[in-house]
């Protein structure tokens, strides 16, 4: 319904009842939702997320820290006002080895503040620790290594020691 004066007509077969009249307010909602992140390397993250303005002008920013307290802030990005998800994306530098780091975006309108779930994310420069390579009968290879959790790690493979090829990512999970 769009927002405006409304009454309310009730009908009996003795007659009808009308309401006083009404005002109706239509609240758009921003919608906030944080990605997982990407490129985490060497003392660095891409924190990525998504604000659908909903005809509201709107601003982004993610807030982050190693507590849920999220005792950093990027910089707003202006979100405009459109109906389609607007990519937001932030890179991050000087993060310490074996850190857990929470992340959020945040999405805000005249109206409103929105608050993305919490993520995590930890770079972690501890090597992983091949622990089986076995070629399984169907002729697949099966790699078994140790890791830091959820760190996405390349995975390459080579015949000579000069020329590596990617076989795919993994994930310690």
């Amino acid at each position: 319904a769009d927002a405006g004066l409304y009454r309310v007509k009730v009908t009996a077969p003795n007659g009808s009842v009308f309401s006083d009249e009404a005002t109706l307010t239509v609240d758009i909602l921003l919608e906030v939702v944080t990605r997982p992140a990407t490129s985490i390397t060497s003392g660095g993250a891409t924190l990525n997320g998504e604000v659908t303005p909903n005809g509201f002008s709107a601003m982004a920013w993610f807030e982050w820290g190693t507590t849920t307290n999220y005792s950093n802030t990027t910089a707003a990005q202006n979100a405009g006002s459109g109906f389609n998800p607007v990519t937001v994306r932030v890179a991050l530098g000087g993060l310490t080895s074996g850190q857990t780091y929470h992340y959020r975006l945040v999405g805000e309108n005249a109206q409103q503040t929105v608050y993305g779930d919490d993520k995590t994310l930890r770079w972690d420069d501890t090597l992983p620790v091949v622990t089986s390579v076995e070629i399984l009968p169907d002729g697949r290879l099966q790699i078994v290594f140790t890791g830091i959790g959820k760190q996405i790690y390349n995975v390459e493979g080579t015949t000579d020691f000069s020329t590596w090829t990617l076989l795919g990512t993994a994930t310690d999970q």
